[in-house]
């Protein structure tokens, strides 16, 4: 299961073309190393989602994850509304 960070990290790099780590790291207030661990991380749950633009940053390459977390978010919600009544 993707962290709330690394989550983010997919979204940010939806929303933008592609990002360096350094932006990310910025954004989130964590370092470039925590940044390059959740990708790998995410890579590892989601073989080849980001890849890695040498001199250039990250960019996001299965669109797909992006609509499974929507969908993930979604479920969670209605879980947690169902909770409450």
């Amino acid at each position: 299961m993707l962290t709330k960070r690394q989550i983010e990290i997919i979204k940010e790099l939806n929303d933008k073309n592609k990002l360096t780590a350094q932006n990310l790291a910025s954004s989130l207030h964590v370092s470039t190393k925590t940044i390059r661990n959740d990708i790998h991380a995410i890579n590892a749950m989601y073989p080849n989602s980001i890849e890695a633009m040498q001199a250039s940053g990250f960019k996001l390459t299965n669109n797909e994850i992006f609509a499974l977390i929507k969908k993930q978010n979604l479920i969670q919600i209605i879980l947690i509304s169902n909770f409450w009544y």
